[in-house]
C-alpha cells in the first residue's frame, strides 16, 4: 500500500480548514455565480448551504460493511486527497463523496429533484 510522504502528512497538521461547509462557518450571503441553479434547475450546493446556514440538523449515524481491501483503499484515498481538499475528517470525506453520488442519481433518475428522505428501517436489512 502506498503511504503518503512525510511532507503530505505534515501539511495535514498545518492546513487550515477553509471550506465553509466543513468548517461549519456556512456563508449567509451569496458566494459567487456558483449559486445559480444548474441546467435542471437544481440549486447549487453553495445555494443549498446558504439556505441551511444557521440550521443545525441532528446527525444520523449510518454504518455499513466493506471489504477490508476496499476500506484500506478508502483510507489511502482520503489521505492522498486530504492535503489538497482540506477535509476535516475521514467521515466528512466519505459523506461528501456519497452525497456527490446522491446528487448524480437525483439528476439521472429523478429529474434533478431531491429525493424525499426515507425513514429509518424502510430499506430491508441484510442481503437480498
Amino acid at each position: 500500500m502506498k503511504v503518503p510522504s512525510q511532507e503530505v502528512m505534515d501539511s495535514l497538521k498545518q492546513a487550515p480548514v477553509t471550506d465553509p461547509i466543513i468548517a461549519a462557518g456556512l456563508p449567509t450571503a451569496p458566494v459567487s455565480d456558483m449559486e445559480a441553479p444548474d441546467e435542471l434547475g437544481t440549486p447549487s450546493l453553495v445555494a443549498q448551504a446558504n439556505k441551511l446556514a444557521g440550521e443545525k440538523k441532528p446527525k444520523k449515524k449510518i454504518t455499513f460493511a466493506v471489504d477490508e481491501d476496499d476500506a484500506g483503499r478508502m483510507r489511502a484515498a482520503f489521505m492522498a486527497e486530504a492535503a489538497t481538499r482540506k477535509v476535516s475528517s475521514f467521515s466528512q470525506w466519505i459523506v461528501t463523496h456519497l452525497m456527490d453520488t446522491v446528487h448524480d442519481t437525483e439528476k439521472r433518475v429523478n429529474g434533478g429533484q431531491a429525493f424525499i428522505p426515507l425513514e429509518t428501517d424502510v430499506i430491508p436489512k441484510g442481503r437480498r
